[in-house]
């Protein structure tokens, strides 16, 4: 298997997506660059997609009033927006980096990342329109982004 020409998604990646003895069969167990660039990186993204419909209908159907900017909500819509500048930010890295082996997959991250953060955005700000205090996909949203990048985190500290 090992001498098999690379698929289109490893040529995508970098590399293979799975390795069990990268995963599995070590004393420090971590997933593949390709997994972290990937599914760690477009699953809060596709909690955000799968939910937000519903979401948008919740707040078109709520009758409550207009929820005024106070220092939670304008600390939320800076938070949102420090998390896009760090996306570009990355995108920017990249452009100007002197690497030559830089793949699609870390383009495309940091892109799905700024159109998360676009549509939480817009989420929050409905929101605050149609008096909604709290949303469930927001915070699922969040809480699934913690958790993923909470992996990549632990493997840029060990480098």
């Amino acid at each position: 298997m090992a001498d098999d020409p690379p698929t289109d998604f490893e040529h995508f990646c970098g590399g293979p997506l799975w390795d069990a003895n990268v995963t599995w069969y070590t004393n420090n167990p971590d997933f593949t660059p390709c997994f972290h660039r990937t599914v760690l990186a477009w699953i809060p993204a596709g909690v955000l997609l799968l939910l937000a419909p519903f979401s948008f209908r919740h707040t078109f159907g709520s009758n409550s009033r207009k929820i005024r900017f106070n220092i939670y909500n304008l600390t939320k819509i800076l938070c949102t927006m420090m998390a896009i500048g760090a996306a570009v930010a990355r995108i920017a890295n990249l452009a100007t980096s002197d690497r030559d082996d830089i793949v699609d997959a870390e383009w495309v991250a940091p892109a799905v990342a700024i159109g998360s953060y676009l549509i939480s955005m817009t989420l929050l700000l409905q929101s605050m329109y149609f008096g909604m205090m709290s949303s469930a996909t927001q915070w699922l949203f969040y809480g699934t982004a913690v958790i993923c990048n909470a992996f990549s985190l632990r493997t840029l500290m060990q480098m």
